[in-house]
């Protein structure tokens, strides 16, 4: 990193470490702010299914903490053992748990997710779900993986350079 630094004009190298270590306590904040959500997410899941009498909540609230980093896809491979183990003991509980896996997804995609990433990146939610909306037309996937951490990295490059001298 140093080096990419000594690449730069001397006046600049500076503001460009204070840009850059700037920007490595975003990630870290961006990956904490991740954590939390996989455990908030991963104990509505391990209440959810114990009150629905899914067997075994601990397994699936643990497939839900770990899946669910994976934007889309996660809560989606999270749902597939709960549904299968519900459907197992009864097709009334399988569709328990569908009404409940997508009552998780909403509130994780419009509730959890914009609420926790605008605390920690000390960004207001609605920038938080604007951003990932656009970037998840502009460029999919993809698009949503990066967006928030795109947003940020930003917000700090144009604030540095706006008081730049």
């Amino acid at each position: 990193m140093c080096t990419i630094v000594n690449l730069a004009p001397v006046r600049l190298r500076k503001s460009i470490l204070d840009v850059l270590f700037v920007i490595f306590f975003l990630f870290v904040f961006f990956f904490r702010g991740q954590l939390l959500i996989c455990a908030i997410v991963a104990t509505i899941v391990f209440a959810g299914t114990s009150l629905i009498g899914v067997p075994y909540p601990v397994v699936l609230a643990t497939l839900a903490f770990l899946l669910e980093s994976i934007p889309y896809a996660g809560p989606f491979l999270a749902f597939v053992p709960a549904f299968l183990l519900a459907y197992s003991v009864s097709s009334e509980m399988a569709v328990q748990v569908i009404i409940f896996y997508l009552i998780i997804v909403f509130l994780e995609n419009y509730v959890i997710q914009p609420k926790i990433m605008g605390e920690v990146l000390r960004t207001h939610p609605v920038k938080i779900l604007l951003a990932m909306l656009l970037a998840a037309n502009l460029f999919g996937l993809i698009g949503i993986l990066l967006a928030v951490p795109f947003m940020a990295i930003m917000r700090i490059v144009i604030r540095f350079a706006w008081n730049w001298k």
